[in-house]
């Protein structure tokens, strides 16, 4: 929670990393269904991203797709 401070209780003062660094791995799984003919008959993705997060201190991260 963010009080008027800006101090989280989640996160440590303090963390220094040499690099800030911030790595985001989009996992996915399509599932399709194919008729003898090679028509799609039904398919779907399913997926999430997987976040591991180097920054020090306490930064502003913004995130976006690319235009």
């Amino acid at each position: 929670m963010v009080a008027i401070t800006g101090a989280v209780t989640w996160r440590p003062e303090g963390i220094m990393y040499n690099k800030n660094e911030v790595f985001l791995d989009a996992i996915e799984k399509l599932n399709m269904l194919v008729s003898k003919q090679g028509n799609v008959i039904k398919s779907e993705i399913a997926g999430f991203i997987r976040v591991r997060c180097f920054l020090s201190g306490m930064p502003e991260l913004k995130l976006g797709k690319i235009k």
